[in-house]
């Protein structure tokens, strides 16, 4: 596995080509976004606090910025553990509400 980083030229989102089929990303503070304060600009975390609003529209933005569905962006809540969940395409068939 050769794991590499790239800036994208829109300027929020680090990508990690992980493998042919994996593409991990980290979003920037700086960029397109449009959240404020301790949220920088692009804010995707729906359980830090960020006016709702505002995330929604990072997502928006993000989801234009990868040329995927937002629904397809998965966002894990990150904890200090062991667990690991493995996602499959049965979770796209689940409804928005029941993802989590």
């Amino acid at each position: 596995m050769t794991l590499y980083k790239s800036m994208s030229s829109r300027s929020c989102i680090l990508t990690y080509n992980v493998d042919a089929n994996i593409h991990a990303f980290s979003t920037l503070r700086n960029g397109l976004g449009v959240s404020s304060g301790n949220f920088g600009k692009m804010n995707i975390s729906t359980y830090s606090g960020d006016n709702i609003s505002d995330v929604k529209k990072n997502l928006r933005i993000l989801s234009e910025v990868l040329e995927i569905p937002k629904e397809f962006i998965i966002l894990p809540k990150q904890t200090h553990g062991i667990n690991c969940k493995i996602i499959t395409q049965d979770l796209f068939d689940l409804s928005l509400s029941l993802r989590e």
